[in-house]
């Protein structure tokens, strides 16, 4: 089954919303603001086209190709190159890091496992990932369909509650698995044409219901677990803000789909896995490099987005190249 334009179109702003946070020193509030649900938009658009693998043992081995290959390579070569340019990067507490899955042991601060190694941060992703592809495993080989939605949220509640963050997001992967769920039931109404005026409707509403459960719930940051200030609340809060920013942004999209823009965000969002693991390490040189230009703040930020952009084209240009030489087979999921 080909990709879908106007999916990989959405991720597309996802992902640049990340690199535009992660790499931002100064706060933009349109930024604050479209950074409330932007993680859970990969869960939901990956659910939209998710398609299930009946066998255990072939599910884990692709979903382990695909994600747990570009970790340890990312993790490690970038673990490498700044513990050698900086002595301020810990290679011992990097690499505790990376086997835990990560950035620090607790949400509230402290413990920092990646101390020093920011640059790595954006890694927990993956794992989280995987994990949550294993629960829609679990999922797809349940008959009630209803017992591990109730779990996952039940979980997802509770970790509120704690400050304490398990290895490789198995916390979080709750809440990426309702986001995937929510999105699978999405994408069985995705091919359904809407008529200009309900699809006006529809993104009026999420509008409206986003800016004013962002405004009460406040800031959220899911590698952390956390949801918002409204506690036990600020769940429910977040998988709408995440449902309803990805319903509107799959809106304007499915409008401009086949269009020379919306490509052009597609093309970011095919791209989206290798652009979270390398956006820190690339986008901190570029953005401190343009810094100590006369530009202004806000121009460096976008320059350095786009220098993120043209080395992850250069890897991908190394890679097309290498297997040719060492075969697909082997650098394909890089």
């Amino acid at each position: 089954m080909g990709r879908i334009c106007w999916v990989d179109a959405v991720k597309g702003v996802a992902i640049l919303l990340v690199m535009f946070t992660h790499l931002s020193e100064q706060a933009y509030p349109l930024l604050t603001w479209l950074s409330y649900g932007y993680v859970p938009i990969f869960f939901v658009m990956i659910g939209l086209t998710y398609h299930p693998i009946c066998n255990w043992k072939a599910a884990i081995i692709k979903r382990s190709k695909r994600l747990w290959i570009p970790y340890l390579f990312y993790g490690v070569n970038i673990l490498i190159i700044t513990s050698l340019l900086s002595k301020n990067v810990s290679f011992a507490h990097g690499l505790l890091g990376l086997c835990y899955g990560r950035y620090c042991l607790y949400s509230t601060g402290g413990f920092e496992l990646l101390q020093g190694c920011y640059y790595l941060a954006p890694l927990w992703f993956l794992p989280c990932l995987w994990v949550t592809y294993l629960l829609m495993q679990w999922q797809d080989s349940m008959q009630s369909k209803w017992i591990l939605p109730v779990i996952a949220l039940a979980i997802s509640i509770a970790t509120q509650y704690t400050s304490i963050l398990l290895p490789f997001s198995i916390d979080t992967c709750f809440t990426a698995f309702l986001f995937m769920e929510m999105g699978r039931h999405l994408g069985k109404i995705k091919n359904i044409p809407l008529s200009q005026t309900v699809s006006m409707i529809v993104l009026v509403v999420c509008c409206i219901a986003y800016y004013i459960i962002g405004a009460v719930n406040g800031s959220t940051n899911m590698s952390l677990g956390i949801y918002g200030q409204m506690i036990p609340w600020s769940i429910f809060f977040f998988l709408i803000l995440g449902i309803t920013e990805s319903i509107g942004l799959a809106i304007l999209f499915r409008w401009i789909d086949s269009t020379f823009i919306c490509q052009v965000f597609a093309y970011i969002g095919r791209e989206a896995l290798r652009l979270m693991c390398i956006h820190v390490l690339f986008g901190s040189l570029f953005y401190k490099g343009l810094c100590l230009t006369s530009l202004p703040h806000s121009l460096c930020l976008c320059l350095a987005v786009l220098g993120v952009i043209g080395c992850n084209a250069m890897i991908s240009l190394l890679i097309n190249r290498a297997s040719h030489l060492f075969g697909k087979e082997l650098v394909s999921n890089l």
